[in-house]
């Protein structure tokens, strides 16, 4: 293998740059908050909210029969999400 000086080597990309940003919560909230819902909505028509290859929706977005909702200090500082199935369905957490 030769090297010519005339000719100039191809850069090489920078690896950095190759790198796709990591997905942030936070702007797929706010979306999904300003978002308008029909009245009768379904699981089916929230916004997705993706993070590591999981999905979630807002819980306030959900309308469950017979909740009181939460009451916490969180709700002062932020939302809460559930994570829903590859079926739209929510998973239950504790």
């Amino acid at each position: 293998m030769s090297y010519s000086p005339s000719s100039s080597p191809t850069p090489r990309p920078n690896v950095f740059l190759q790198m796709t940003s990591p997905t942030r919560v936070g702007p797929q909230v706010t979306a999904s908050l300003a978002a308008t819902l029909p009245s009768n909505t379904s699981i089916y028509n929230l916004p997705l909210i993706t993070w590591r290859s999981k999905r979630y929706v807002v819980e306030e977005q959900l309308s469950r029969k017979r909740s009181r909702g939460r009451s916490s200090w969180i709700k002062d500082h932020g939302v809460f999400l559930v994570e829903v199935s590859p079926t739209l369905q929510p998973l239950l957490t504790l």
